[in-house]
């Protein structure tokens, strides 16, 4: 397994590898409850989108948004160029951010999958986290530096290069 995360509810975990699957499991249990399929490449990174969505992402470019409890995927949205690292919700459920190794975080809206916004990071980007009040965005990328964006206002608040 390359990835896991945990639902809000904390009642179902997710994972994903290198057999190109989503997996969600009962965390009560261990028991696999349904499995996701659609990426053509090893998943990267795994998050819920409240309790009822997962997202996933892949080395193969691809962005999926999935329904946890039929297993059909609900939207794939589009826009990266290179292997996408890193998936993140807020906690409301209504924003997802995806980071790439085409230098470039996404947000999209969680509902449909509309881009609204995009962040030119300058480095490929390894890892991307919501603040958990929502408008602000973590992120890590291979130049060592951690950057913080602002969603709301479309802007990089801050640069921290004490990482090299």
């Amino acid at each position: 397994m390359t990835c896991v995360a945990i639902s809000p509810d904390k009642q179902h975990f997710a994972c994903g590898g290198l057999d190109c699957l989503v997996h969600l499991y009962d965390i009560n249990t261990g028991k696999e409850l349904r499995s996701f399929r659609g990426h053509a490449n090893t998943i990267t990174d795994v998050c819920f989108i409240g309790n009822a969505k997962i997202c996933s992402v892949s080395k193969d470019a691809t962005v999926s948004v999935w329904d946890a409890a039929d297993g059909h995927r609900l939207l794939t949205p589009r826009g990266h160029q290179r292997q996408v690292n890193s998936c993140t919700s807020d906690a409301s459920g209504k924003v997802l951010a995806t980071g790439s190794w085409d230098s470039t975080i996404k947000v999209w809206g969680a509902g449909k999958g509309d881009m609204m916004c995009e962040f030119k990071t300058g480095s490929p980007v390894n890892c991307v986290r919501f603040h958990p009040e929502g408008q602000k965005l973590v992120s890590g990328q291979w130049d060592a530096t951690i950057k913080i964006w602002d969603i709301f206002h479309k802007t990089k608040i801050g640069v921290n290069n004490d990482f090299e």
